[in-house]
């Protein structure tokens, strides 16, 4: 593909940052009126007069997850452990397999609550949330979501008020 600097053609630009992703950046102003748009990660120990948090994280979602089960089940004589998927069914395998989905499953929620937190005490004036309202076929909340973790809060906040 020839690259033009002037195309204002969409399909274009898109193959441009597909092919140049990794190595482009965007400057962006460090004046007063500017807007800063960053991870939660670069974020930490930085204070902000407004922030917006437009995001909900499914807190146990991982990208083809694996992990070592070294208990194994009868006819695995040869391998003192193999390489697995972690998944719920790991947790079916014997004990040690549940041991480990449980302690997985906690890290990442302590890993997504300590982003959570991060993100949230940004904002020194300011703070909002956008996100979607996740609820389940029965009307509740999913707090797998951060999304629902806020909707399972607010109700609890509200029907604290209400009940006293």
């Amino acid at each position: 593909m020839e690259q033009q600097r002037n195309s204002t053609n969409v399909a274009d630009f898109l193959e441009f940052w597909e092919i140049k992703k990794e190595r482009l950046s965007i400057v962006a102003s460090e004046s007063k009126n500017a807007v800063q748009i960053m991870t939660i990660h670069k974020s930490k120990g930085l204070e902000f007069p407004v922030v917006i948090f437009p995001c909900d994280v499914d807190i146990y979602r991982q990208i083809n997850p694996k992990v070592w089960l070294n208990e194994l089940p009868e006819n695995y004589d040869n391998f003192k452990e193999l390489l697995v998927d972690y998944n719920k069914e790991l947790s079916y395998v014997n004990n040690r397999g549940l041991e480990i989905y449980n302690k997985q499953r906690e890290e990442l929620e302590l890993d997504n609550f300590n982003l959570l937190y991060v993100a949230l005490t940004r904002a020194v004036e300011q703070l909002h949330i956008i996100t979607e309202k996740k609820i389940s076929t029965k009307g509740e909340e999913k707090t797998n979501f951060y999304s629902g973790i806020f909707i399972n809060y607010l109700i609890k906040k509200i029907f604290g008020i209400l009940m006293f």
